[in-house]
């Protein structure tokens, strides 16, 4: 058995975002953390990553649905598989760079592999 894992708790998920209403794409990395949660403006709860857009000012958030993390078995191997959803209110997620470890796990080994 095979297993793949995301550690997305204290690793960061690196993101370049486009603004959803002005089309701004911004031209730094932006780092997002399960363990983050910031507030949002006019107390409406909290998110992830709370960021305001520089050319329109808008403020934009993600978060990281908790329940939608999901490890990716050996018997997905050769398929398309969803391993973390997020929810955006505002930005565009336009590229995605791997930063986090991931652990993998066989029947007799446990290996981790960092990306960065």
């Amino acid at each position: 058995m095979i297993c793949l894992s995301l550690l997305l708790k204290k690793n960061k998920t690196t993101t370049s975002l486009k603004c959803g209403n002005c089309g701004e794409v911004s031209d730094r990395w932006q780092y997002i953390t399960l363990m983050d949660s910031m507030p949002l403006k006019g107390g409406r709860g909290s998110a992830s990553m709370v960021q305001k857009c520089k050319l329109c000012s808008r403020e934009n958030s993600i978060d990281i649905l908790r329940d939608t993390i999901t490890p990716y078995n050996a018997e997905d191997s050769e398929r398309f598989k969803t391993i973390v959803q997020f929810e955006c209110r505002g930005p565009e997620p336009v590229d995605f760079q791997p930063q986090v470890r991931y652990y993998i796990y066989s029947s007799t080994l446990k290996y981790m592999v960092t990306t960065n």
